[in-house]
């Protein structure tokens, strides 16, 4: 009976230890990401300055800095959504860690599994405002391959970027669709998302172009 007993505490101490666990790394990470947000503030700001007080900045210049900022603004929203997107994902492992302990009663269950579902739906909605910053960086992107005043490397750059946004796109909207199919067995919203998101194909581009032209 005492070994019964003594093993049961231990249980008890463990499980704090984990719950006290997770709160130091929800903290931790809160702080990191604070940390990165205000890192991100003061370049955009010096970046600014920089565009608001030098004088004799040609064409090309402007429009480098200018690009940076803008790109910056991206940068900082989705570290933001990624922070959320995280902060999800240790919570929803740690409801997961208290589910598979035992030791809960109906309510408690109840609760947690509630908890669970509002995390899916949260996450969801938070990876539908990830796609809408790719394809706002990448309609901005692509206005700026054929511009006149942005240099050949900063060009090359932005191509590679184009081809890094596509990736995430694609990346993005299949992780959605494999949560739907977990969550719900069908993937019918992750198509509509698909094709809300999807990256425009070189035929319809040039169908849009002939459209405008007639």
């Amino acid at each position: 009976e005492a070994i019964r007993a003594r093993l049961a505490q231990i249980s008890t101490e463990r499980a704090n230890m984990l719950a006290q666990r997770y709160e130091v790394s929800v903290d931790r990470a809160t702080a990191q990401a604070k940390h990165e947000q205000a890192r991100l503030a003061a370049q955009i700001a010096e970046l600014q300055r920089r565009l608001n007080s030098i004088d004799g900045l040609s064409d090309e210049e402007r429009s480098a800095l200018q690009l940076q900022i803008q790109q910056l603004g991206f940068v900082a929203h989705l570290s933001e959504i990624q922070h959320k997107l995280s902060a999800l994902d240790a919570e929803k492992a740690e409801l997961l860690r208290r589910l598979s302990a035992g030791g809960l009663s109906a309510d408690q269950e109840a609760e947690i599994r509630e908890r669970l579902s509002q995390i899916a739906t949260e996450r969801r909605e938070l990876m539908k405002e990830q796609l809408k910053v790719y394809k706002a960086e990448e309609e901005l992107l692509n206005g700026k391959v054929d511009s006149a005043v942005l240099s050949a490397t900063d060009k090359e750059r932005v191509q590679i970027r184009l081809k890094a946004l596509l990736k995430l796109i694609k990346s993005t909207m299949e992780s959605m669709q494999d949560s739907d199919s977990k969550d719900h067995g069908q993937d019918g919203d992750a198509q509509d998302t698909y094709e809300l998101y999807r990256p425009i194909t070189t035929h319809e581009m040039g169908e849009l172009s002939r459209n405008k032209l007639s």
